[in-house]
Order: C-alpha cells, then structure tokens, then sequence
C-alpha cells in the first residue's frame, strides 16, 4: 500500500480529559484502504522546536465521510499545538504507515486489551472485527474514573469491561491483573 502525503482539514477537536484530545480530519479526496493497526504522521506548523511529525494510531476511519480519528494526548509543544487545532484548518499527514494487526482465524474468541491513549488503535479494529463476523469483547483500563474515554464507543461494538487503578470505576487494579 502506497503511502500518501497529504493536507486534512480539521472537522472537529473535542477535549476528552484534561489532557486528551479526540481530534477529526477529513480528506478532500476518496481515502484509501486503511488497516486497523496502521498509524499516520501529524507535521505540527508554527512551531519551531517541533521539527518531527508526530505519529498517532488510527482510531476511527468513516469511509463516508473520508474522515481520520486520531487520540491525541498533550505530552509537549507539538501535542500541545495540535490540541489548539480549530475546525476548518488544515494540517499534513503522511499515511497509511505501518503494519496491521494479525488477523484471527474464523471462531476464534476475541479479547481486545488497551490501557490509556493505549486504547487508540482498538476502536478501529474492534469495528472491523465486527464486520467479518467476530464479536471483541473490550477490555480498557485507566488511572481513574476522570481518565476513562470512548466508552460509549467501544460499547457500541461489543461487551466492554473497565479496570481503574484506583477502582472508581469498573475493577479495581490494572488492565493486565482483570479477573
């Protein structure tokens, strides 16, 4: 699969958490083929000290409306500055980069584990299992109960069960040790 460079328009930006971001682009042209797993290059403009794309996992794709979701969580300048992005403005991606994740063989029982921004790739391919037949069932984890994103989301698709390590939400602990 070829990979594309190419200019997004920002189609929405909505704060999830203090520091989490859901952020929407939309492409002028037909998107191509993309592959749960797979991740774009963000290039962060006007800001000098950000000279390196940022990658980001592909969290949603709406073939409809040529649109890309991506997580983005403030860690420095560039997240920072993505953060502030306003609807209608554009920014260069490159993409589709990187591989997809195994595919299961038919009637194989699907557990999709993801903690934090972690979380990002498995919305995607969560949607794409249900749509050849499987049923993921979803198991998020987060610090707390303020951290927890996309829930309804994922609970679209399929059973979902939530660990936080401080147990106000869900089981108490870590993804890793859910009974």
């Amino acid at each position: 699969m070829a990979k594309r460079i190419e200019d997004f328009t920002v189609t929405g930006n909505h704060r999830l958490t203090k520091d989490i971001f859901l952020l929407q682009i939309a492409s002028s042209d037909k998107l191509p083929p993309l592959l749960p797993g797979q991740f774009i290059q963000v290039r962060v403009d006007d800001s000098p000290s950000t000279f390196l794309r940022r990658p980001f996992s592909i969290h949603d794709v709406d073939y409809e409306k040529n649109s890309i979701k991506i997580l983005v969580q403030i860690a420095g300048k560039g997240t920072g500055k993505l953060s502030t992005l306003k609807e209608g403005e554009r920014i260069n991606i490159i993409y589709p980069l990187g591989n997809s994740f195994t595919q299961p063989d038919t009637g194989e029982k699907i557990l999709l584990v993801g903690g934090g921004c972690g979380i990002a790739p498995l919305l995607f391919l969560a949607k794409d299992l249900r749509s050849r037949g499987f049923a993921p069932e979803i198991l998020l984890g987060f610090r707390n109960s303020e951290r927890l994103i996309e829930y309804d989301e994922y609970a679209a698709v399929g059973p979902v069960y939530v660990t936080t390590e401080d147990g106000s939400r869900g089981e108490k602990g870590f993804v890793t040790n859910h009974s």
